[in-house]
């Protein structure tokens, strides 16, 4: 019974951890500083989403959200190998594009990540870490795993290593790297974009780079300080690194022509950003890849951190934070297309009164979206608002319709407007402004053609749109139903182990069994006592 009683409490433990981790990966958080260091569970919609809904605009028009690594990362937490820990986590929460800034000794020739005065310090915390793990080929090397990691077709997405170039003179052996040429590091980055696979006067498409041509990284030089004189020669590197347009007459032509690499300027702006011109940016750099980093003097805030967005910029983080996750409210607000906190998490099961999923049972459901002045937002799809309209002969031009009706009614109150005119939905972040300056003042929001009826949590534009990833969410949530039974059949086995081969005392030894028995029988008198 003791035995019994200790191994009913051994699996009643055990099934306890399982329900524990059953709960807790159910309970998914809508917040991103609540699920740090990971990437919420709606922001990973919205990436997918807005990844999506891009995915026929030209690869340049994906508008992502970065970060300088000496500002975010090494300035307030150390240029050492622990850092690293700190880039994985910045890509798992859907940071997309990194400016690095590289440091060439011209006296070793060599790169490394420190700066002079990090190199030259004696300070034990401001020192720079062994360059034997921290340099650019573990920065490439930590890429690399959450590449892998996120190849999939529900993950998968762009990523800049943005370069910044600078020339120091340190005469001290001990900091070389062994890093002479930057191209041959950045050779190993996976899904590696390069000027000899893309062309830069016919873009291709974000969903054909991504799922055709399984390419995703850009590695730009963006920023080129190196000395005049500088012993690099940066033309044996182009055949890796794209080179900005902003810079590319700073590139000795002597020196490309004797390579025999060819230079072809990627069409980038890398600016600073000033909120006072942040009105005047213009769609004159549509089909160039366009960032803004933040400096001292100014920082971004949350309204001009999103108006760089809707701008067609991708807004660079350049400060420091006392707690990396500090950095999550920027995060909630990085999509030009939802709003902070959107879309919500949907339950798997229907919450419709009859249990079933068809369309009709999902129109009161928030399956739907609405554009706000903040971005989309769910809605209840019974409910009534007017809609989003274009006239695909003038793509420039939405219209926003009088009549307000509900979700499932919106593509015939366009064509009320004209048989011509479609339920509209915005697909890059400048099309998404021209749609905003367009909304009457005190509108709460109006339709977009976009929704999550057919399968909870994957929008989609139309609405008799099927959603593209049924097979792999369907098999995600069986494995996740049949683990835990699984789980309880293997420890009952377990359980049932334990008894065949922890028998009673008594049992353990049938030998003196018998003989025990034997001599108590002995002691016992047949027949009637006299």
């Amino acid at each position: 019974m003791l035995v019994l009683l200790k191994s009913m409490r051994i699996v009643f433990c055990l099934l306890m951890v399982v329900a524990s981790g059953i709960a807790t990966d159910n309970n998914t958080s809508d917040n991103q500083l609540e699920s740090w260091p990971n990437l919420s569970a709606n922001r990973a919609i919205a990436l997918r989403t807005q990844r999506d809904v891009s995915g026929n605009a030209t690869v340049a028009s994906a508008v992502v959200m970065g970060v300088n690594l000496t500002s975010v990362v090494f300035e307030p937490f150390g240029y050492n190998d622990n850092s690293l820990a700190d880039i994985r986590t910045l890509l798992n929460v859907g940071v997309e594009a990194m400016t690095i800034d590289a440091y060439y000794n011209e006296y070793t020739e060599d790169w490394t990540l420190c700066p002079y005065d990090i190199l030259a310090s004696n300070s034990s915390t401001g020192k720079c870490g062994d360059v034997a793990s921290f340099n650019i080929s573990s920065i490439v090397t930590t890429m690399n795993e959450f590449l892998s990691a996120t190849d999939t077709v529900l993950s998968t997405n762009v990523l800049y290593i943005l370069l910044n170039l600078n020339s120091i003179v340190y005469p001290n052996a001990s900091s070389m790297t062994g890093i002479h040429r930057l191209g041959k590091v950045f050779q190993g980055i996976e899904n590696l974009v390069t000027p000899e696979v893309f062309n830069v006067e016919s873009q291709p498409t974000l969903h054909e780079l991504l799922f055709t041509k399984d390419l995703r990284v850009f590695t730009i030089v963006v920023e080129d300080n190196l000395l005049s004189n500088t012993t690099y020669d940066i033309s044996l590197d182009l055949d890796t690194l794209f080179v900005s347009s902003e810079i590319a007459s700073n590139i000795n032509k002597t020196q490309v022509e004797a390579s025999g690499q060819t230079l072809v300027p990627l069409p980038a702006v890398y600016q600073n950003f000033n909120e006072g011109n942040i009105s005047s940016l213009d769609d004159s750099n549509s089909s160039s890849f366009r960032f803004l980093y933040e400096t001292e003097d100014n920082e971004y805030i949350i309204d001009s951190f999103r108006n760089t967005l809707l701008s067609g910029y991708s807004p660079i983080i350049s400060r420091s934070f006392p707690n990396l996750a500090n950095i999550s409210s920027f995060l909630e607000n990085s999509f030009w297309s939802w709003a902070a906190g959107q879309p919500p998490v949907q339950s798997a099961a229907s919450p419709s009164s009859s249990g079933n999923s068809t369309v009709a049972n999902q129109a009161s459901v928030y399956r739907c979206a609405i554009l706000t002045d903040h971005g989309w937002t769910t809605a209840a799809c019974s409910s009534k608002f007017r809609c989003a309209c274009l006239n695909p002969s003038d793509s420039d031009r939405f219209v926003i319709t009088k009549d307000a009706s509900d979700y499932m009614s919106a593509e015939e109150t366009c064509y009320e407007l004209g048989d011509e005119y479609v339920f509209a939905l915005p697909h890059t972040a400048m099309e998404q402004r021209d749609m905003m300056d367009m909304l009457p003042e005190g509108l709460t929001g109006v339709w977009i053609n976009i929704n999550s009826i057919s399968s909870g949590n994957c929008w989609v534009e139309g609405l008799i749109t099927a959603c593209p990833y049924q097979k792999t969410i369907s098999r995600r949530i069986f494995i996740r139903m049949i683990t835990p039974g699984s789980v309880v059949a293997f420890l009952l086995l377990c359980l049932i182990a334990v008894f065949q081969f922890d028998r009673v005392p008594v049992q353990k030894n049938r030998k003196h069994w018998r003989k025990l028995m034997h001599d108590q029988l002995g002691d016992e008198f047949e027949g009637v006592p006299s």
